[in-house]
């Protein structure tokens, strides 16, 4: 992640949040209520 250039909408740029394409392909951790405690989660292996 880095800080960049975002173009609204109504035509102004803000700064704001950027990442790579790939990125957007990963889990998405929203329902851990953070990067901490996303990192803390216990790691289930099913085989």
């Amino acid at each position: 992640m880095a800080l960049g250039k975002i173009l609204l909408s109504d035509g102004r740029e803000v700064t704001g949040f950027v990442c790579e394409a790939g990125a957007a392909k990963r889990e998405d951790i929203t329902v851990y209520g953070g990067f901490r405690a996303w990192c803390e989660r216990g790691r289930v292996v099913i085989s």
